[in-house]
């Protein structure tokens, strides 16, 4: 999946990708997700967000999102967020790594989907 993906706005898209937490940093990833600001979730559903889901296993985090718009209209509704820059901050030291060598996000392709 390439940057030109992240400006799709077909109906329902689905989109994984994962994160590698850095050592040890899953209890603290937890206990952050368990109070997501208000405005950080109203902003993800105003950007189309729906039917979004966070898993972990160890130090590997899998987050499974439908978009209405695409990924591109829920960057541009969370990047208004007063409350945004100070999640994105808490979150950052937890993470080993979040992209890959082009900056894009760790995109998983899907393999299979029972309809």
């Amino acid at each position: 999946m390439g940057r030109d993906q992240l400006n799709t706005s077909p109906a329902d898209d689905q989109f994984c990708f994962v994160y590698d937490l850095a050592d040890g940093a899953g209890p603290e990833y937890e206990a952050l997700h368990r109070q997501v600001p208000p405005g950080v979730q109203r902003a993800l559903s105003a950007g189309g967000a729906y039917d979004y889901s966070i898993f972990r296993r160890n130090d590997l985090v899998i987050s499974v999102l439908r978009a209405h718009r695409g990924l591109a209209a829920i960057e541009r509704a969370t990047a208004i967020e007063p409350k945004q820059p100070a999640w994105a901050a808490s979150l950052a030291p937890l993470f080993a790594r979040t992209t890959d060598e082009n900056g894009l996000p760790l995109f998983a392709h899907r393999v299979f989907r029972l309809p």
